[in-house]
């Protein structure tokens, strides 16, 4: 069964899906400042949209990114016009899918922006692409996103390395096919591509 017919056979809109990625300017979750929000809407048949927040630090914006720093500075918006933004995305959308989700993305959003993605469920990329390495069967005793993600997490909590963004491009393309990863626009890019290849394969 692929992703395409689970999500059918459950009545759950696949193209509602929203690819979301942050990019920061710095590794550490306490000691950063986000730099960017990118989306990429399934529904949309469009390039993804990125959104610069004010706050990053000026001295590590061009040194953790690339990003341009007068790029950044003329293009960044206040955290509540960059949340506005967000919900009316978010509002057009069924569920949100991402990378690291518990251990980066889901936690920056929270941070900043408290309780933007409401109820939305998640789908995290690196347990969909665990699930078709194992060579095992969606859940079928699970009927929800929520349920599947919550299900797939346990299943593969302890599988750790090797599961790096660039490391499952490469494994399944043979390349990183946005080579720049440390942007958000450039994630959001990578993940759509491989959550457009993870959803049509067979589990």
């Amino acid at each position: 069964m692929t992703l395409e017919h689970w999500f059918s056979l459950h009545g759950i809109p696949i193209e509602r899906a929203l690819c979301l990625s942050v990019a920061s300017d710095g590794f550490s979750l306490a000691k950063a400042n986000m730099l960017s929000v990118s989306v990429w809407s399934g529904m949309l048949d469009q390039e993804p949209e990125t959104y610069y927040v004010e706050g990053a630090n000026p001295e590590k914006v061009e040194e953790h990114t690339g990003v341009d720093l007068e790029y950044y500075l003329e293009s960044m918006l206040g955290v509540p016009r960059v949340e506005e933004i967000l919900e009316a995305h978010l509002a057009t959308a069924e569920f949100i899918v991402t990378y690291s989700a518990k251990r980066y993305t889901r936690p920056w959003l929270n941070q900043i922006f408290h309780g933007v993605t409401g109820d939305l469920p998640w789908l995290d990329v690196v347990d969909l692409m665990k699930l078709a390495e194992s060579d095992q069967f969606l859940p079928m005793h699970v009927s929800t996103i929520d349920d599947l993600s919550e299900a797939l997490d346990r299943a593969f909590s302890s599988v750790k390395g090797g599961y790096s963004l660039d490391a499952i491009l490469t494994r399944v393309f043979g390349e990183v096919p946005f080579t720049d990863g440390r942007t958000s626009e450039d994630k959001v890019r990578n993940l759509r591509v491989l959550w457009d290849n993870l959803k049509s394969r067979n589990y």
